[in-house]
């Protein structure tokens, strides 16, 4: 990376040193230099109360925040109001289609994604907002998608019951367990699979297989390798993880 941590001189408090060095971490995990975002209009999806919008700022770089939760954020204080920020889903983006040149989503979309649709519809926002050529960069690692959304267990599992008791089923039981048996069918396999494995084993599957799912919606996916530094016990450690990065191609003319 050709960024390093701004002086005393171009920072004015403990908070703002805080915030240059998640902006550090940020490029890194992405695959990203200041040079890299130089004119370039940029939405950060789940920026929390938007230090890194604050932190392009002072390098001329224009940063809009996105974040579904500020509140989660209230002890640390509010979102500035010397940039952009938007309170919004990353699932249904509040900006006209094609405004931005660069999508940026750190740790976030793992957190916004819980089952297929919701992917469907991450990927499918980005792709409206971006202009052509852009680009949309998230990770660092893997993504993981469930078979079942968190209040859809319980039913399911009531099911299952039922099946095992052979008491009677409604049709629409099961028509919606026909449904949703595909997706959770994969999900056991995907577990047994995991059990076998060592730790950096499962890393990488983890990651190949959330390649293959996001290659499965959009083709043009890419996954790209990086050293993440890790604070681990007070002693910085490189990590191999990878970032993925999805293009919107310029019209064909």
């Amino acid at each position: 990376m050709q960024d390093t941590i701004q002086t005393t001189k171009d920072v004015s408090s403990v908070e703002d040193l805080a915030h240059e060095a998640m902006a550090k971490a940020y490029l890194m995990d992405l695959g990203l230099d200041w040079e890299i975002l130089k004119g370039k209009k940029v939405l950060d999806i789940g920026a929390g109360l938007a230090g890194f919008a604050q932190v392009a700022m002072r390098r001329g770089i224009h940063v809009y925040s996105l974040d579904a939760h500020p509140e989660w954020w209230s002890e640390e204080g509010t979102p500035p109001s010397n940039v952009p920020f938007v309170a919004g889903d990353g699932k249904q983006l509040p900006f006209m289609d094609e405004s931005f040149d660069v999508i940026v989503a750190r740790a976030a979309v793992h957190s916004i994604v819980e089952v297929q649709k919701d992917l469907v519809a991450v990927l499918s926002e980005a792709r409206r907002v971006l202009k052509p050529g852009g680009e949309f960069r998230f990770g660092p690692g893997s993504i993981n998608i469930n078979p079942l959304r968190e209040e859809e267990w319980d039913r399911w599992f009531k099911l299952l019951e039922k099946v095992r008791n052979n008491e009677e089923i409604t049709p629409e039981e099961d028509a919606w367990g026909e449904k949703v048996w595909p997706a959770y069918k994969l999900h056991l396999e995907r577990i047994e699979e995991l059990s076998r494995l060592t730790t950096e084993e499962r890393i990488n599957y983890l990651e190949e297989t959330s390649l293959r799912d996001l290659q499965e919606l959009e083709p043009s996916i890419t996954a790209h390798p990086i050293d993440r530094e890790l604070n681990w016990k007070g002693k910085i450690e490189q990590v191999p993880s990878v970032y993925f990065l999805m293009k919107k191609p310029f019209p064909k003319t």
